[in-house]
């Protein structure tokens, strides 16, 4: 008799995979499509969703990988991995490069990004990301030289951001306020990618992917500080509606994590997020609120001393 080797090896981690994949996915494409939105798609904000839009197509991917028990969508979901994890990384350290510097990508980096994309794309399009299912684990055996070369655009897009990040901290010397918002910004999406690469690099050497599952409970507070940013140091300029509205949807958002609770560790967890989203969003709400009345009185004093 054939037993399904997928349901027998994943079954356990099923309610962990929805936890971790599903609540970050919707959270950060509703953040950047919000942002988006309001910003009309420029630039910025057009970057910042496309990076969204991939890694949320890549939780989703991964997701499928842990739920499916038919070892054709395996193989079929399996496949594009590497590809959208390059990319979204790609789109991350562009993000940081157009927020940091503010201005529009030149023709050379564009191009030199798009060839480094190229070379993932060509590999799966030909199919020849994966070559086999190894059933007694689940797994699809992958390419190893798609593997490393994932691993080192990975590491030169988080030297490439902690070096934009020092740079511009160097040239804003004289801005406290700039400097705390590169901190944050390069400091952030160190964290994220820096986290998600060290994981994804033992889950291969050691074939134990949870650890990949695990790393992603980084995202809120990744998600967090992109928000923090978004609202109280103008990455985005969305006033107080746009503020009050991001705060209702990661509450929103937070609450449905008791929706995965199975059991009274899972509640304690969800109820455990919940609260530090609810507390930090208000402390969050408030910042804001207090930069609004101080950007109001500067620019009602300005104007009196125009006339």
């Amino acid at each position: 008799m054939d037993i399904n080797t997928c349901l027998a090896t994943t079954e356990s981690y099923r309610t962990l995979a929805y936890f971790s994949h599903v609540v970050p996915a919707a959270a950060i494409f509703v953040l950047a499509l919000f942002t988006a939105v309001r910003m009309k798609f420029q630039y910025k904000s057009a970057i910042f969703f496309t990076f969204a839009l991939s890694f949320s197509a890549w939780l989703l991917l991964d997701l499928t990988n842990w739920l499916t028990n038919d070892y054709f969508v395996l193989a079929a979901t399996w496949a594009p991995l590497d590809f959208a994890n390059i990319v979204f990384f790609l789109l991350l350290a562009l993000f940081v490069r157009v927020d940091l510097f503010k201005k529009p990508l030149n023709g050379w980096l564009i191009s030199t990004f798009l060839l480094i994309a190229a070379v993932p794309f060509v590999i799966t399009a030909a199919g020849y990301s994966v070559f086999e299912l190894y059933q007694p684990h689940c797994e699809m055996l992958g390419n190893d030289f798609l593997a490393l070369y994932k691993f080192i655009i990975e590491m030169l897009a988080i030297v490439y951001v902690v070096g934009l990040g020092l740079l511009h901290v160097i040239r804003e010397a004289s801005s406290i306020k700039e400097r705390i918002r590169t901190f944050l910004v390069s400091g952030s999406i160190f964290l994220f990618m820096g986290t998600f690469s060290f994981a994804e690099y033992y889950s291969t050497q050691t074939g134990i992917y949870e650890a990949t599952m695990y790393s992603l409970f980084v995202l809120p507070l990744f998600i967090l500080i992109l928000t923090i940013l978004i609202t109280s140091f103008d990455t985005f300029k969305l006033g107080s509606w746009g503020t009050k509205v991001l705060f209702y949807i990661f509450l929103i958002f937070s609450g449905t994590q008791f929706f995965f609770a199975n059991d009274v560790t899972d509640f304690l967890l969800a109820a455990m997020s919940f609260i530090v989203v609810l507390t930090l969003g208000v402390m969050l709400y408030q910042v804001s609120e207090k930069l609004q009345i101080v950007n109001t009185s500067q620019e009602a004093l300005m104007h009196f001393i125009g006339h």
